[in-house]
């Protein structure tokens, strides 16, 4: 339809002014949860595996980053499960919308393309979640591997990660 089409066209001209903006000279935020990560499939019962330094991670459309660090306490106070914050390393090709943006204290910048991973670090959060004993294999076994315990039926306790993954843009 004609407006699937200058929606697309809309986005493209984003990637383009992305491509050629001036890079960014300060750290720039993103905060997501395991929801937003896993796929449907996964989203079942399986456990977030945090990436490793050298891994690529590639964002294509357009995506949002805060400017300002502190931010990320109040847009993660709307997040559940895991929680995985990117720092995205001085230099990156970004666009700063905060005057554009709906959301003026988050205070946006937008950027897209392929990042490397060059540190990550986690640590278990105050938070619980339990691992039913007859779930998949594979999540059980992850889940061995996590937990803080047992309950009085057998699952496992297993604590929610916070992960600080550090990328620098490569493409």
């Amino acid at each position: 339809s004609e407006s699937n089409s200058s929606f697309s066209g809309g986005v493209l001209s984003m990637i383009g002014a992305i491509n050629n903006a001036q890079p960014y000279e300060k750290e720039l935020w993103r905060i997501a949860d395991d929801r937003n990560i896993l796929s449907e499939s996964e989203k079942m019962g399986a456990l977030y595996i945090p990436p490793k330094v050298g891994d690529r991670i590639k964002m294509d459309a357009p995506t949002s980053f805060t400017k300002e660090e502190a931010v990320l306490k109040d847009i993660g106070n709307t997040k559940y499960g895991d929680i995985i914050i990117y720092e995205l390393e001085p230099g990156a090709r970004a666009l700063d919308i905060e005057q554009l943006s709906h959301y003026k204290s988050q205070k946006e910048a937008i950027t897209c393309g392929e990042f490397e991973v060059v540190d990550v670090s986690v640590k278990n959060s105050r938070r619980m979640r339990r691992v039913k004993k007859d779930a998949k294999p594979e999540v059980v076994e992850s889940a061995k591997k996590r937990m803080i315990g047992v309950d009085e039926d057998g699952n496992y306790i297993v604590p929610f990660y916070e992960v600080r993954v550090k990328i620098r843009q490569v493409g």
